[in-house]
């Protein structure tokens, strides 16, 4: 079944069995599933590691192999899963931001990262406005937490805030009125 399933595919069902696991009624079966995948990174995180080692002594001084292995999307992110990502989270947060440039069409830089929060930069652009600026928000903490799962939070700087109409209601003569618009 695995075997016409790309990667994305595979982790929502690997997610989807692990959630019916999780309800078993069985405790067993709840502990024996997350000790099963818990041995399962440990091995595979493992074996990763090993070919890296590898891969880093053959590799000689210009690294090009262990390069184009962390560019590569799904070793990224085995890597990452692993920690064995030879880029820290800034290196790997600017790089995307770089790529995703020209889709935001607007400029974008990783002001700071702590703590597991990125600050991210923009400038420029017809979609720092509203409404168009809470769709490249969401965009962006999906980029920044797609290359660096460990982020807990993305901070935007440069959007516009959304100007969506206020709306207020007044009480005259016992009912509400609706004034739209009003602020």
């Amino acid at each position: 079944m695995a075997d016409d399933l790309s990667a994305p595919q595979i982790a929502a069902r690997i997610e989807a069995l692990l959630g019916r696991f999780a309800t078993s009624p069985d405790p067993a079966v709840r502990d024996g599933s997350h000790e099963l995948v818990s041995l399962l990174m440990r091995l595979y995180g493992a074996g990763l590691e090993r070919i890296l080692r590898t891969v880093e002594e053959k590799d000689g001084r210009d690294g090009d192999a262990m390069r184009a292995l962390a560019q590569d999307e799904l070793v990224s992110s085995l890597l990452v899963l692993h920690d064995l990502h030879p880029d820290d989270v800034p290196a790997r947060i600017s790089r995307e931001l770089d790529r995703f440039r020209a889709i935001a069409g607007a400029d974008l830089s990783l002001l700071s990262y702590a703590d597991g929060v990125a600050r991210v930069h923009v400038r420029g652009g017809r979609a720092t406005r509203a409404p168009g600026a809470a769709e490249l928000r969401r965009l962006l903490e999906e980029v920044v937490r797609g290359v660096a799962p460990e982020t807990t939070r993305v901070d935007v700087d440069g959007l516009e805030p959304s100007t969506a109409p206020l709306v207020q209601l007044t009480m005259r003569g016992g009912s509400a009125s609706r004034n739209v618009g009003a602020s």
